[in-house]
């Protein structure tokens, strides 16, 4: 029998979405199915635009096809996390997709107003210690914690050397032009770089604006 993670407030999934639209329905874009000891998590696309997942073969990455495939062109960013982190504050691969939003200095910077759809996805291996370890990630709007996802790994009981852990979180907010969006992670040092280099990312797409 697993020994799952603990979860406590905030739990990515959980809080729903944020700056919906009187009226709107909810993008119901993702299902993230969240690791237990040992076991290896994915992010699984879903769209009700019918928009598919990469199970048809046609994308290596769930998360990019749906955006390359969904009708929001104007603008929208995916990225993935720098090779070497030394900071809290999570640096992000600048080779990685940037139509209508700029990269500076770990943050995403909006050039078009309207509501965004912000997705981080984070895969942490953690040798276990002596002792527990939180896992903490931060969503930030303008230097302003908005979301976050906390778990607590390798508690007393569980009978692994290793856990390899998924944290996300997800955020629709309306953004002003020059808003900035970044990711802050505690344990920056258990980030899994080399198990899941290319599921380690942070995306942003322009959901709707005034045109």
């Amino acid at each position: 029998q697993r020994n799952g993670p603990s979860w406590r407030h905030n739990h990515p999934c959980a809080g729903g979405l944020r700056g919906q639209p009187p009226g709107d329905h909810q993008p119901q874009l993702f299902l993230f199915h969240h690791s237990h000891a040992g076991s290896v998590p994915r992010l699984h696309g879903g769209h009700h635009y019918g928009v598919g997942s990469s199970e048809d073969g046609n994308c290596s990455e769930d998360l990019l096809c749906i955006l390359k495939r969904a009708p929001f062109k104007k603008s929208w960013a995916y990225l993935q996390v720098a090779k070497h982190l030394n900071k809290t504050k999570l640096s992000w691969n600048k080779d990685g997709i940037l139509h209508g939003v700029r990269y500076q200095d770990g943050n995403l910077v909006i050039q078009f107003p309207g509501l965004y759809f912000i997705i981080c996805q984070l895969q942490f291996l953690v040798q276990c210690p002596n002792n527990s370890v939180d896992l903490k990630l931060e969503l930030l709007i303008n230097k302003h914690i908005k979301k976050q996802a906390l778990v607590t790994v390798c508690e007393s009981g569980m009978q692994t050397k290793h856990v390899y852990q998924n944290l996300s979180q997800f955020l629709l907010d309306y953004l002003q032009v020059n808003t900035t969006v970044s990711v802050n992670v505690d344990t920056f040092q258990y980030i899994d770089t080399s198990t899941f280099p290319l599921e380690n990312v942070l995306s942003v797409f322009l959901y709707s604006n005034s045109d």
